[in-house]
């Protein structure tokens, strides 16, 4: 996905409601791979839910 965002000339890419905050093995998976939180908010069904961005600039290519 990292690639083919690069090809299209992304500098990022972001989780918009991406990962229940209640799941550390997918946050853990997130961030393993180079996505950092960048805020937080309660969704309609009450539940916390985190964002998280991926700078395609500060990553090396593979």
């Amino acid at each position: 996905m990292t690639d083919v965002a690069r090809r299209l000339g992304r500098k990022r890419i972001i989780l918009l409601g991406g990962v229940l905050a209640d799941n550390p093995r997918a946050i853990r998976y997130y961030q393993k791979n180079g996505f950092q939180l960048a805020g937080s908010f309660i969704g309609a069904d009450g539940v916390r839910s985190l964002d998280m961005v991926l700078d395609l600039d500060s990553m090396q290519e593979a």
